[in-house]
Formats: C-alpha cells, sequence, structure tokens
C-alpha cells in the first residue's frame, strides 16, 4: 500500500528516532525488545511501538500503532515521553523542538520538486531523505529560519554564489606557509572572482549565510562582492561543490546539525594536511586504480587577539573531484535500493562493494594503521552497471592513527592527530565504517528482512576471513574485534542529543558510545575440524571408506587428477602446480568450505569440496537454512567410476554431512546440467532429488537436493 505524504514523514521519523533510541538504550531494564514490538516501561505507564519487519542490526521498520497503556497515541507524545524519562535535562523543550523542526524540514522536502536535476551524482547529494539512519532529528537545521534552510540546504535549492571578502594578510590565518596560501587561493580567485587582491589585502571566499555572522563578531573584513560561479551545497550542507573549481570548500558554520555546532576545529582541519602528506609519502594511491581521496591541503581563517584562529570563520579547502559522472553518495543509494529485487543481483552487488570499496579502508588500517572515517555520508561510489567498481573517500578530519604511529610518521603528534589505542579503534573505527556504513548498507539491500540481512552478514564475515588469510603477518587485532567480541560499540545519538552534549568539543568523547549486541554473532559459528579421520564406514561388500581433509601433501594426486579429461571437463581446474596449491591453502582456510579427501580401502580416490550453503554463491538460487550444506566432487581414479563404489562414495559423504552438525537439514549440490552420469546417481540415492536447472554465472546448473528427513526414511526402507 502506497504511503500519503504524511504517513510517509510518520514512518520515515519514527523509524530513525525509534533506532536510535533502542540502540542507545538497548540494555536499559526499562526498554523490552521483541521482534514484534518494543516495550518501554515509562513513569506514565507502558509504552508499546509496533514492530513491521524485526532487523538484526536494529534497522527495524515500524507501524503507525503506538500505545501507552493500550491507548493509541501519535510520534510526538511518543517522543515526548522518551524524553521526559530518559533525559537527565529538566528542560526537554529544545530537544523536542529539533525533533519538530525535523519532521517540519522532511515534509518541505517530500514536497520540493527536484524533477529539472540533471546531473545524477548531484542529485544524489542533494536528494537524502532521511541520511542518518539512526538519530532523533536527523533533518534538524537548527539556527536557521526558513527561507535560509530553503536557499541554503541541499534538500532544496542549495545554489548560491560565494561572498569574497578582503582581509588584511597580517589578520589571515593558515596551516600552510603565506607564500602557498596565496598561490592556493589566487586559483580560486582567477576561477570565481573578477578583483585582484592588493598588496595589503588578501580576498578569501566565505559561505554567503556564515558571513553575515563573521561581521557580527569581527571588523577585520570586508565584503567586496559575489563570485561569478554557482556553488552547490552537498549532502553535509557546509561543504560545497562547482563542477570546475580547483577546490570544494568547507566552512564553519553558525547551525546545529544533528549532534553538534558545526564549527570546524583547527587541529581537526590541520589534519587533512597531515593525512595528504602520510598517505603520499606511502604512495599508497600509487597503485589504485579504482581508489581515490580528496585530500584537504589547507585551512584558513581569521586571526583573534592571540594569533589564533577563530573557528567560527575557518575555510577548510579540499580538492575538488573533477569525474563525477558515475559517482553516487553512499547514503543516497542506501535510499534507493528497491531497484535490486533478485537475491543474486544483491548479492553481487554486495560483495562487489566489500571488494572495490571496503576493501580499501580495511586495507589502509591493516597495513598502515591509519583509520579513515568512513561514514555514509563521507563515501562516495563509482557505479557502472549498477554494480560498485570503486570509490573516492572525502572529509579526512576524521581520520585516526595508531599509537605505534607516533614515532612512524614524522608529520604526526598528539595536537594535530586523532591517536587511537586499541580500544579506541574498535570505538571509532568501528562505529563509523562498520555500524554506520557496512552493517546500514546490509540493512538497506536487505530492506530489513532478517534472512537476507543474515545472507549478507555471513558474506561480510567471509570478506574478513579472507582479509585474515591475506594480511597474515599483520595487526589483525580490530578484525578479530569484529569476529570474535559478543558486543560492538557504537556512537550514541540519542543520548548525546538527549544530554545536549556536542560531540565535536566534549572533554571525554568516549562517554558518548555504548555496546550493541555484534550481528556478526548470530551467524553459525565457526568451528575447525579434528585432525584424521572425519569418518569411516565399511560398505556392505566390506569396501572400506574413509574421508580426512585434503592437505598440501595431496598436492601430486589432486593435480594428476585435475589434468586428466574427464575431470578437467567439469572442474576446469587443470592449472600448474603452483596454482593448485595456491587453490589448496585457500580452501583450507576458508570459513566455509571444507576439502576431503576420498579413500576407497585406503588408496586415494577422488575429491568431494563440502561448503555451507548459506554462505556460499549457490544461497540466492536455493534459499538455504543457515546450516546447509552442500558438495562438489569427483572420482580421480578410473577404476572405480561406474561402479557402485561411486554410489557408495556419495551416500557416505552424504551422511557424513547430515551428522556433522544436527542442525544440518539439507545438502545440496549444482553439478553442470551435462553431467549425466552425476545426475543419474541423484536419482537412486536416497533423500536426493533433482530441483531444477539454472543459469550459474559460469555455467548452466542442475540444482540437486538431499532432505534429511527423506534421506533417513529411505534408508530405512532399504534402498541404500
Amino acid at each position: 500500500m502506497k504511503l500519503s505524504k504524511i504517513q510517509r514523514i510518520d514512518e520515515i521519523s519514527l523509524r530513525s528516532f525509534m533506532n536510535s533510541f533502542i540502540r542507545d538504550y538497548s540494555l536499559d531494564e526499562r526498554v523490552i525488545l521483541n521482534e514484534d514490538k518494543v516495550s518501554v516501561v515509562l513513569n506514565e505507564g507502558l509504552l508499546n511501538v509496533f514492530i513491521l519487519k524485526y532487523s538484526l542490526l536494529g534497522s527495524h521498520h515500524f507501524s503507525s500503532k503506538i500505545e501507552l497503556d493500550s491507548m493509541e497515541i501519535d510520534f510526538e507524545l511518543c517522543a515526548t515521553l522518551i524524553a521526559r524519562n530518559f533525559s537527565s535535562n529538566k528542560d526537554i523543550s529544545t530537544f523536542l523542538d529539533k525533533v519538530k523542526n525535523s519532521k517540519d524540514n522532511l515534509y518541505k522536502i517530500l514536497s520540493f520538486d527536484r524533477t529539472g536535476d540533471k546531473e545524477e551524482y548531484l542529485t544524489s547529494e542533494k536528494s537524502l531523505l532521511n541520511g542518518h539512519p539512526f538519530h532523533p532529528y536527523p533533518k534538524a537545521k537548527w539556527g536557521m529560519n526558513s527561507k535560509e534552510v530553503y536557499d541554503y540546504s541541499p534538500e532544496f535549492v542549495g545554489e548560491f554564489k560565494l561572498v569574497w571578502v578582503k582581509i588584511s594578510k597580517k589578520d589571515l590565518y593558515s596551516n600552510i606557509s603565506l607564500e602557498k596560501t596565496l598561490n592556493e587561493i589566487s586559483k580560486m580567485v582567477s576561477f570565481d572572482f573578477t578583483q585582484e587582491p592588493s598588496s595589503k589585502y588578501i580576498l578569501i571566499p566565505m559561505h554567503p549565510w556564515q558571513v553575515e555572522k563573521i561581521l557580527e563578531k569581527t571588523d577585520k573584513i570586508k565584503i567586496v562582492g559575489h563570485g561569478i560561479n554557482s556553488f552547490y551545497a552537498l549532502s553535509s550542507m557546509r561543504s560545497t561543490y562547482c563542477p570546475n573549481a580547483e577546490y570544494q570548500l568547507k566552512f564553519s558554520m553558525d547551525i546545529g546539525l544533528t549532534n553538534s555546532i558545526r564549527h570546524l576545529q583547527a587541529n581537526e582541519s590541520d589534519r587533512g594536511r597531515v593525512v595528504k602528506d602520510i598517505i603520499n609519502d606511502l604512495k599508497f594511491l600509487d597503485y589504485k586504480e579504482n581508489f581515490s581521496i580528496q585530500f584537504e591541503p589547507f585551512f584558513i581563517g581569521i586571526k583573534d587577539s592571540q594569533g589564533n584562529v577563530i573557528p567560527s570563520t575557518i575555510v577548510q579547502f579540499r580538492e575538488n573531484e573533477q569525474d563525477v559522472n558515475d559517482l553516487r553518495l553512499l547514503s543516497s543509494l542506501c535510499e534507493s535500493f528497491h531497484y535490486i529485487d533478485k537475491p543474486i543481483e544483491r548479492k553481487n552487488w554486495f560483495k562487489s562493494f566489500l571488494n572495490n570499496v571496503i576493501s580499501h579502508f580495511f586495507e589502509l588500517a591493516i597495513k598502515e594503521g591509519i583509520y579513515l572515517g568512513a561514514h555514509l555520508q563521507n563515501i562516495l561510489v563509482r557505479i557502472k552497471n549498477d554494480i560498485p567498481v570503486g570509490c573516492v573517500y572525502r572529509d579526512c578530519q576524521g581520520t585516526g592513527f595508531h599509537t605505534s604511529n607516533l614515532k612512524k610518521y614524522k608529520e604526526l603528534s598528539r595536537d594535530n592527530g586523532n591517536i587511537l589505542d586499541d580500544d579506541e579503534v574498535n570505538k571509532v573505527f568501528g562505529y563509523y565504517l562498520v555500524v554506520n556504513t557496512i552493517f546500514s548498507t546490509i540493512s538497506s539491500l536487505a530492506d530489513s528482512d532478517k534472512k537476507i540481512e543474515l545472507e549478507l552478514l555471513a558474506d561480510f564475515r567471509t570478506f574478513l576471513l579472507e582479509l585474515k588469510y591475506e594480511y597474515k603477518d599483520e595487526n589483525l587485532k580490530f578484525i578479530d574485534y569484529l569476529l570474535n567480541s559478543k558486543t560492538l560499540y557504537q556512537k550514541g545519538n540519542m543520548r548525546c542529543c538527549l544530554l545536549n552534549l556536542n560531540e565535536n568539543t566534549i572533554d571525554n568523547p568516549w562517554r558518548i558510545y555504548n555496546k550493541i549486541s555484534n550481528p556478526l554473532q548470530h551467524l553459525r559459528p565457526l568451528t575447525k575440524h579434528k585432525d584424521g579421520i572425519l569418518y569411516e564406514a565399511t560398505t556392505k561388500k566390506g569396501h572400506h571408506i574413509s574421508l580426512r581433509e585434503l592437505q598440501e601433501d595431496d598436492l601430486n594426486i589432486f593435480y594428476q587428477w585435475h589434468h586428466k579429461d574427464f575431470v578437467k571437463e567439469f572442474w576446469e581446474l587443470d592449472k600448474s602446480k603452483d596454482e593448485l596449491l595456491d587453490y589448496i591453502r585457500k580452501v583450507k582456510s576458508s570459513s566455509y568450505q571444507l576439502p576431503i579427501l576420498l579413500e576407497i580401502n585406503e588408496q586415494p580416490a577422488g575429491y568431494f569440496e563440502a561448503y555451507w550453503a548459506f554462505e556460499d554463491r549457490i544461497a540466492p538460487y536455493c534459499n538455504p537454512d543457515i546450516f546447509d550444506r552442500g558438495i562438489h566432487l569427483l572420482i580421480g581414479e578410473e577404476k572405480f567410476l561406474r561402479t557402485r563404489l561411486v554410489y557408495d562414495s556419495i551416500f557416505h559423504v552424504t551422511k557424513y554431512l547430515l551428522e556433522d552438525n544436527h542442525n544440518t537439514k539439507r545438502v545440496w549440490g549444482e553439478p553442470r546440467a551435462d553431467n549425466k552420469s552425476i545426475l543419474h546417481f541423484a536419482q537412486k540415492l536416497p533423500g536426493w532429488k533433482f530441483i531444477k536447472e539454472f543459469d550459474f554465472p559460469h555455467k548452466k546448473a542442475a540444482l540437486l537436493c538431499c532432505e534429511k528427513n527423506q534421506f533417513y526414511s529411505e534408508v530405512h526402507d532399504g534402498l541404500l
């Protein structure tokens, strides 16, 4: 059913408000979360907010039904009651005004006509309905009147001319030399302004809204005129973009957005220069074709009487990205994933996202101890053929560095660096990259369907384990934290707002973090198989069958089998020994695969590759349960082909997989559709049946399934 505009506003506002609240207060005994509702024990009675879709990642969908002691109430009263009971501030009026302001702005956004927008990149920056999926008032703009919101916000017009002001050179603050500053600013002057500065003063750009605030604080600037180009507000509002300019400009603004007044701080702004110098020295980007960073090489501002920069006057210069045709803001993509409705497309999109976007942030963290503050609005994804192929990162001010890097990077100091120990890395990097970005992307792709969330979480865990294999000699503490911790840190936006904390200036920023359940713990527990024999049995005719894990020492026989015509026709692994050794190592290190050597009468006879189907590429084609298994197989010795022993071998491997974990209910197979011999055996084996043919990316496959109950029923009936 299509929602009306008012219903949609209520749904979006309630969802971001309640999800923020639940995530922040999940450990509070007054908050009881069930799959059908969240109940909150209040002084006024029992509040029930009913859930339409329960999300493992906390991105729940709510119905419009809200009750206080069985009496239906609206969203505004719900917000008031929660604020009254959970805020330590006696005056909650400002908090509630911001909640209302966000909701009012959302109404205006939904009423604003964006059909004239032509550039898809800018549309992705300017069309965010929510932006922050876990915040009590994500669209509040505190400090602007209605006309100013309309003129300067990216969701509305957000197009304006810069104001150029003149300032004495002695009053200009910069974190680089005056000569370099003048040279870089002159590029912007020649691009956007016609008047040349004299030797006594310099021209600098100002935001047309902020300049009025600065004039109230200092008489050191004089307005000269407006620029000639249109600049556009980006999703963060204080960052501005003009297609052909040398730089994007990020301004301090006397406006309250989400958790703080948006003043840039000198040490954070200088971090942009430090990040550029360090990463360029490392030559990290030299071999990256699909990853780039919009560096922030310098900032300017106005000096106070002590020679320090006035924060509200800071202007950060950010390298402009010229190739934006295929760029899309990740936040906006997360609001438009409804076009991806096929399971395989969803899985492929997410894997491409991990490999072509997220991998760069992990690589920089693992190898260099550099943690980019990669949240949803700081990542621009390159999209080609509807698939992520790369990304651009922006906003280097939130970058952190591991404590071990203080001596490693000469440009770094505790004054300009965000120096983090292991626990602080878990807090800030874990929140921004994983909880905020990766988990939000998963929930959006899954539309908060918890079965799909589990499927994509499994892909994320596999990605993490593959990183451990690739970087086995590096510092992997952060990955171990993600994989093994029962809880993860997250930033408490609701508590920040209820307690009226400014996250940028608070003395102890870690006090706004709390723990939530780690959703990766909902996945199948990782287990290590025992050494030696996994399974053994004797057939009715006295043949001994045993299964053991394939070892590197088995390379020679593995190589011989894969170079036999009747094997390579279907497996296509007729590669060199070095390549096959690498293949064996990767399968053995995999979190969801198990390489099994089949021995008949103590002689190597074949190879079975078992896998957990839920975590394999077959998952979108068969909708498996989380403990379902699957197998690939080959019989490598000719003397066993077309004999009863092939039948016995598949039977006993099936039995082993059904019994290895008591939760396993099915075993799946997907041989090539033209592999007639395997399909023939499948028709005769207990429990197995043909389901359908389907198109794998690499082959036309036959989907086969063995149901556990059917398997034992047919064995009992004597079909073995």
